[in-house]
């Protein structure tokens, strides 16, 4: 029986992207970055934020593809390399042989000590300069800052049929809760600004969990605190990262189609059920010992 709706929000809930895409562009404008496309930038939204500027300055990463577990090797051409394991991050590229690397767009091949050399900047000097990691922190401060500017009254709205299915479910009797990777102060500031607290169980940020999207910590701080088993729980999202997250916690998945990613990437993440929007939550058949959301709703519009 469900007992448990878990929500992610950008891109489900709230219709983020515009905002988030001119954020990120202008935070890489501001620090002389390479600029990425719209399309690129969409990719990468519901990752935590640093990570989210890791990837966009990996030369050609490919975009939406989770990062590696565990010491499992990284094999896809111009990723990140898994924790402990160095890699010059171009394609064609020889192995760094265990040197440090920066793996931004030009930086210099792996001589013991990375480099960063951007367009338009000075190359890094002496030691390893901020690291790839230092880099994205930094991008993620600006980012948050040029957020803040542009998120004013109105910029960021619900989708359609949202706020009457999330009071539908909750009347029904569902805990409901929210899992982002948005940091805690906006989340919550979104939380408050459309009155979703007074249905709203628990709410769980990337501040809250050491690991984030797709790994299944942040489903499973959910399912602990409220009681639930994995098999009593549905995860909702638009993006691959919540559905491997909620599979990987034993959950139910239901991809929305009309968020940050395709139905093709939903699917190939192995998404239970798919809707073109969020009142259709309502009416999912779910398979055995789950049951109906609900039969009807007859005040979706």
């Amino acid at each position: 029986m469900t007992q448990l709706v878990i929500l992610d929000f950008d891109g489900t809930l709230a219709d983020t992207q515009p905002i988030i895409i001119a954020s990120i562009q202008a935070t890489l404008r501001e620090l002389g970055l390479p600029m990425r496309t719209d399309e690129e930038c969409k990719s990468i939204i519901g990752l935590p934020l640093a990570e989210c500027f890791e990837r966009l300055l990996t030369p050609s990463p490919l975009r939406g593809t989770p990062p590696c577990e565990g010491g499992e090797p990284c094999r896809r051409p111009s990723t990140f390399p898994c924790e402990g394991e160095a890699s010059c991050g171009s394609p064609s590229s020889s192995p760094c042989e265990g040197k440090a690397f920066c793996g931004f767009p030009n930086s210099s091949t792996c001589e013991g000590e990375a480099s960063c050399d951007f367009s338009n900047s000075s190359p890094c000097q002496g030691e390893v300069p901020e690291g790839r990691r230092g880099i994205a922190e930094r991008c993620a401060d600006v980012y948050r800052r040029v957020f803040d500017e542009l998120n004013t009254d109105g910029t960021v709205r619900l989708f359609p049929h949202v706020l009457e299915t999330i009071k539908a479910l909750h009347d029904r009797g569902l805990h409901l809760a929210i899992c982002s990777s948005r940091g805690r102060p906006t989340l919550e500031g979104f939380v408050k600004t459309f009155r979703l607290e007074h249905y709203v169980s628990m709410v769980v940020s990337a501040n809250d969990v050491e690991r984030h999207k797709p790994h299944p910590e942040p489903v499973q701080k959910i399912l602990a605190a409220l009681g639930v088993a994995p098999g009593e729980a549905v995860v909702v999202g638009d993006a691959s990262y919540d559905i491997l997250m909620g599979r990987a916690a034993g959950c139910r998945t239901v991809g929305v189609t009309y968020g940050n990613q395709s139905a093709a990437d939903l699917r190939a993440a192995g998404a239970d059920h798919l809707i073109d929007d969020f009142a259709d939550l309502l009416t999912i058949p779910l398979s055995s010992p789950y049951q109906l959301l609900t039969n009807s709703y007859q005040s979706r519009r």
